[in-house]
Order: C-alpha cells, then sequence, then structure tokens
C-alpha cells in the first residue's frame, strides 16, 4: 500500500510540472475543472465498493461462498445501473458546459469530448470497483499495489508519449480511460485466481442483498457527499467567478494538500478493522487508547508536512513549477495548510466510527460543513480570489476537526476533552516549535537555488522535528513503549526473523 502511494506522489511530483507547462495555465486550468465536475459522479459509488469489501471478507471467513457471490453480483448490478447513469449526466454537461464556465470558444468542442471520455471513465471504474473491493477483501494489498504501480508507469509513459505528440486535453482523456479499463481488466483476472468460488450469476441478485448492500453504504456516500463540498468543488467556485487559468494557480496548491492528505488516509484505513475487533471484543479501554494514540501519532506525521508548506512553501512552489506560481499558489497552500495542521485526528476518528459503525454521526456535521464552506467560497471569490476560496474551505473545516470531533470521540467512548485537545494537538503542536524555528532561520539564511538545496534543508530540520516529539511531546509511557519497540525491530533483524 504505501509502495504504491510512494510511487504515485512521485509520479505526480515530476510529471504536474511538465502537463502544466506543456498544456498552459488555461488549459490545464479546463482539465482540472472538467476533471472535478466529472469526477462529482463518483458519488454514484454509492459506498457499494466498501459494501461488497466489507460482505465478501466477512462471507469468505466464514466459507459462505455461494452468498459472497450473491453480495458482489449485487454490487456488480448497482454499479451497471449507476454506470450508465454516469454516461447519460456526462452526455447532459457536455451539451451545456460552455454556458456554465468561462471556456474560452476554440476548445469548447475538445471540453465536451473530454467529459464524455471521463463519463466513459468513471462508469469502467464503478464496474470493476467490485473486483477492486473483492481483491481488498482479500487482503491482498501487495497484488493491488502491484497492480497500481504497474498501470501507473504505463499511463506515466503513454501521457508523455500523448503530450509531446501534441494531442492536448484529449490525448489526457483518453489515456485516463484506458489506464482505468487495463486496471479494472487485472482486478478482475486477479479477483478469478484469488478467489475462484466467488461465482458471479444474475439470478443471484434478489432485493434482499441490494438492501444490505445499500443499508451499508448509505451513510459512507453522504461522508462521500460532505468529502466533495469540502474539497472538490473550489475549482468549480473560481470556473464560475474567474478565468479557468486561476484554477491552474489554486490547484497546484491543492495537490499538495491532497497528497498529504492521502497519507493521512492510508493512516486511518488502519484503524477501521482495528476498531471494528476491539468493538466486537468489547474492550472499550483500549479502542479508546487506540484510537486516541494513533490520532496523536498522525498528528505528530502531518505537522513536519504542514510547517514546511506554511514556511517554505513558497520557495518550493517556485522552484518546482516556475517563479510566476511561487507567490498566488504560495498564499493559498499556507491558508490550505492551517486546517491541514489539524486534520489528521479527524482522519482517525472517521476511520474509526466506520469500523464501529457509527458513522452516521459525523454525517449531519459533516455535511453543514460542506455547504457552508460552499457559501464562503461563493462570497470570498469575489472578495479575495482564490485566497478567498482557501480560506471558505479553512474556516469551516477548522470549526469541525477542533470541535466536533473531540465531541464525537466523548460521546462514542466518554475521553475527557481536555485529554484529547491536549494529546492531540497542544503536545503534538508544542513539540514542534523548535522545528518551526529552525525551518524558518534554513529559509532566511540558507538561500535555496535548486529543490535539492531546499531538500537538503528540510532534511537538515527533521532530526529537530523527531528530538521534539520525543523529549516534549511523548509521555514517559509513550517513549517506553516505543522504545520496546524500536528493540524488537533491532533483534528481529538481528536473528534475521
Amino acid at each position: 500500500m504505501w509502495l504504491a502511494f510512494a510511487f504515485n506522489v512521485g509520479v505526480s511530483f515530476f510529471l504536474s510540472p511538465f502537463i502544466v507547462h506543456r498544456l498552459g495555465n488555461t488549459a490545464y486550468g479546463i482539465w482540472v475543472l472538467l476533471g472535478s465536475l466529472v469526477g462529482y459522479m463518483g458519488l454514484l459509488d454509492l459506498g457499494v465498493r466498501g459494501a461488497v469489501m466489507r460482505y465478501v471478507a466477512r462471507h469468505h471467513a466464514r466459507r459462505e461462498d455461494d452468498e459472497a457471490g450473491r453480495i458482489a453480483s449485487s454490487g456488480l448490478v448497482i454499479f451497471g445501473a449507476t454506470g450508465l447513469l454516469a454516461l447519460s449526466i456526462s452526455a447532459v454537461i457536455a451539451a451545456v458546459v460552455e454556458r456554465i464556465f468561462r471556456i474560452p470558444a476554440g476548445i469548447v468542442p475538445v471540453a465536451r469530448a473530454v467529459v464524455l471520455i471521463g463519463g466513459l471513465n468513471i462508469a469502467a471504474s464503478l464496474i470493476s470497483g467490485v473486483f477492486g473491493g473483492t481483491v481488498t477483501a482479500m487482503q491482498r494489498f501487495d497484488l493491488s499495489s502491484i497492480t497500481e504501480i504497474v498501470v501507473g508507469v504505463i499511463r506515466t509513459a503513454a501521457i508523455v508519449v500523448a503530450l509531446y505528440a501534441g494531442t492536448g486535453l484529449l490525448g489526457l482523456a483518453l489515456v485516463q480511460l484506458a489506464a482505468t479499463l487495463l486496471l479494472g481488466a487485472t482486478q478482475y483476472a486477479i479477483t478469478r485466481r484469488l478467489y475462484p468460488q466467488l461465482k458471479l450469476r444474475l439470478r443471484g441478485v434478489d432485493r434482499t442483498r441490494i438492501t444490505t448492500i445499500m443499508t451499508f453504504s448509505i451513510f459512507s456516500t453522504l461522508l462521500q457527499v460532505s468529502g466533495l463540498l469540502i474539497f472538490s468543488l473550489d475549482s468549480v467556485v473560481i470556473g464560475t467567478a474567474l478565468p479557468v487559468a486561476m484554477i491552474t494557480f489554486f490547484a497546484i496548491a491543492a495537490s499538495l494538500t491532497d497528497y498529504t492528505r492521502a497519507i493521512l488516509s492510508a493512516l486511518s484505513q488502519t484503524i477501521t478493522p482495528r476498531a471494528s475487533a476491539l468493538d466486537g471484543a468489547g474492550e472499550s479501554a483500549e479502542l479508546e487508547r487506540v484510537i486516541v494514540r494513533t490520532a496523536a501519532q498522525a498528528t505528530y506525521v502531518v505537522l513536519p508536512i504542514t510547517v514546511t508548506f506554511i514556511v517554505r512553501g513558497q520557495s518550493f512552489l517556485g522552484l518546482w513549477m516556475g517563479p510566476s506560481y511561487a507567490g498566488p499558489s504560495g498564499q493559498v497552500l499556507t491558508i490550505l495548510s492551517v486546517a491541514l495542521s489539524f486534520a489528521a485526528a479527524r482522519q482517525v476518528v472517521a476511520g474509526a466510527t466506520i469500523g464501529l459503525n457509527r458513522h452516521r454521526l459525523l454525517v449531519p456535521f459533516y455535511l453543514t460543513e460542506g455547504v457552508i464552506n460552499l457559501g464562503l467560497s461563493l462570497y470570498w471569490v469575489r472578495v479575495w480570489g482564490i485566497e478567498g476560496v482557501a480560506l471558505g474551505t479553512t474556516v469551516p473545516n477548522l470549526v469541525t476537526t477542533t470541535l466536533v470531533i473531540p465531541w464525537v470521540l466523548r460521546r462514542l467512548l466518554g475521553t475527557r476533552l481536555r485529554d484529547l485537545w491536549g494529546r492531540i494537538w497542544l503536545r503534538p503542536i508544542s513539540a514542534m516549535i523548535p522545528f518551526t524555528a529552525v525551518t524558518v532561520v534554513i529559509e532566511h539564511t540558507w538561500a535555496a537555488h535548486s529543490l535539492l538545496m531546499l531538500f537538503a534543508g528540510v532534511a537538515a530540520a527533521l532530526p529537530v522535528a523527531a528530538a521534539g516529539a520525543w523529549f516534549i511531546g511523548f509521555s514517559s509511557g509513550d517513549r517506553q513503549e516505543y522504545a520496546t519497540r524500536l528493540r524488537g525491530i533491532r533483534l528481529r533483524r538481528f536473528s534475521g526473523g
């Protein structure tokens, strides 16, 4: 899982400047805008992939292969229907796209084709979700990672070739569709290999199985809706109020925060099955300890990243994308990083509530945050431009994270709010003060003339972050536990275990 993540981040890091400069700000802004617009149809997943994963894993463990097949078949039928709906919606969007956004007239035909191809991409992705969910249910994360990496290599090479050939937006869209089809076919083949007893039959589909899937998935879907309102409508807001070229400046900064959220998402995924198992065993005290500890650990991971974004973000963007992006994209990155600094605990608690099947508690708050986010962004974009959109995302996000998330944990586990705020945020923030000071000094005294020099400066400051976490943030119990783990790892390596 982590290998695939590192690969995807590395590819995006090196490929993004190439795509932006090859397409130009306007075309790239249109690509981000249309990608976001089509991406909303991903909501048609309806949480079905997660439900398929949960129930196939459960029935496989019980050797109930026939029932697992019925669940997978029902998921496939649901995805077939939503895939057709995605195609219909994309056709409607393609017909009116130039009336909604400020797209130059010469690019409108290409934009329409890109939207239609994007709809096909979503439909293919939905249908293949059954097979991807089954591979995950079998806990073969290694095969999932290898598949993603291989397809990613092919996709990256195809993008480079397509852009060098001058195919532009249309070439990018076709490459993405081909990669999705290849990934889906590969996941199908792996599913057949791993679980040959899983039979897909239309006669295995009935109202009972579909109801089972949809009952579990409805609250997951509502969380997805809120996530899109919170993080994915920004480009649409900018596209309706400002020239589409401004989307590029916002998207460059947002991509860096997206990479960081992906790290947090990977961390939070590990808490979901653990929370479910501990809850099933009735170990409420251990459940509380694991959730709070994991949330604190995730905060220690994210803070050095966000501090670097805030202090050195403009320097990095200037070296990475070009000097013209340092100012506007850097300001957006600074604003978004403030909320991101507190987001680790939010991700962990959300993952835990899913494992406890109590994620319905989060739905009204997340949806409210999304609506407020949209309203503030629409208002502030006309006052402060793309910085206003960033503020519209950050302000309600901070309120939900620092007030609602502790309340949810207190409601579920009875944890004291003072303990939560102290362990999850106050201690980690205090521990990063020395790292922040060193980062500021390096930024103002060690001028970075290349990305290599900038990364060297960041690397030089990281030991200070580790020392701050160890001596200021961690309690004596934490230090003892981590020291024991480190000794165990060394002994296993020494013994060849």
